[in-house]
């Protein structure tokens, strides 16, 4: 025998299954802005890291001039002490002997090691250049790291929202912006 059609109970039936297919889209919507938080987050470690990093090299920077102005101040204060001592050798021929192969000893032993002096500032410099540059890279990425991170940030409140309001079509709108923050992330991977 067949069971009697119940309108009633057909109409439970939908109800169910449409709050199941309802709580289904919602755990969808949770599970993606958790997908995306997870995203931001690794993003804005990474970020993190390069800003740090960025700083430390900077840092280096500012260490390595201070070095290679110190190198310079040596080169030049021994270069014209060089030149003085020289100058005082030749500008005094009555001096005696003796006298004068002291001020030549002198002026030598000042000229000694310029060329090392200066090889030593110039290393310097080209350490503060490179750090420079590296600091630059380095906060460049920071950067395109932090636009993904604030990406990946308004792609969660907007799939949020759509869970809340049940709006298909914002979560369309927060993958959109979850897709921009995602290409925005690769590239700041991609340029390390």
């Amino acid at each position: 025998m067949q069971d009697d059609f119940s309108a009633g109970k057909a109409v439970d039936e939908a109800k169910e299954r449409g709050e199941q297919a309802r709580e289904s889209r919602f755990r969808s919507v949770l599970l993606l802005a958790a997908l995306l938080a997870v995203a931001g987050a690794i993003d804005n470690l990474f970020s993190n890291q390069d800003a740090t990093a960025a700083l430390q090299v900077k840092d280096d920077a500012i260490l390595a001039q201070a070095h290679a102005t110190d190198a310079w101040n040596f080169y030049e204060a021994r270069s014209i002490k060089q030149h003085l001592y020289q100058a005082a050798a030749d500008a005094a021929p009555q001096l005696s002997a003796p006298a004068r192969a002291k001020i030549l000893a002198t002026a030598r032993h000042e000229g000694r090691d310029q060329s090392a002096l200066l090889k030593q500032a110039q290393h310097y410099e080209a350490q503060v250049e490179a750090d420079d540059k590296r600091s630059e890279m380095l906060m460049q990425r920071h950067e395109i790291l932090e636009a993904s991170v604030t990406l990946f940030e308004v792609s969660i409140a907007v799939v949020s929202i759509a869970g809340i309001i049940a709006a298909r079509w914002l979560v369309g709108v927060g993958a959109i912006i979850a897709v921009a923050g995602l290409c925005y992330g690769v590239y700041g991977f991609i340029a390390r």
